[in-house]
């Protein structure tokens, strides 16, 4: 979600440099919150799903992910990077409640190598 912590700033740094922003949320006011912020696309996460949005309208991937979630949504944003995309990862929030597990990632140092991110 772009409204936990830093996410917020990643936003409106993010259109400050001149980028087109998607932003997650889970609900209708944090929606609103991040357009006011900057964000040019707000995905509710609860209602729709990433990957699928993602796939749709930006076929080509996107070329900057900031990501503090993990879990799901990591996988979502990495399948749909674009090749030479980067990726920063600032946390995973979605897992700390579970401990640490071991990655449920399985590939996904082959699939970021694909694309040279």
């Amino acid at each position: 979600s772009c409204l936990a912590g830093t996410g917020q700033f990643a936003v409106q740094l993010a259109k400050l440099a001149g980028n087109h922003v998607i932003a997650t949320c889970g609900n209708d006011e944090k929606a609103k919150l991040l357009k006011s912020l900057g964000a040019d696309h707000v995905v509710n996460y609860k209602r729709e799903d990433l990957g699928q949005v993602l796939r749709k309208e930006y076929p080509e991937g996107v070329d900057l992910v900031y990501d503090g979630v993990g879990g799901k949504m990591f996988e979502q944003v990495v399948k749909n990077i674009a090749v030479g995309g980067k990726v920063i990862v600032i946390g995973m929030i979605g897992e700390y409640t579970k401990g640490w597990p071991r990655s449920k990632h399985e590939g996904i140092n082959e699939m970021l190598l694909f694309k040279s991110a």
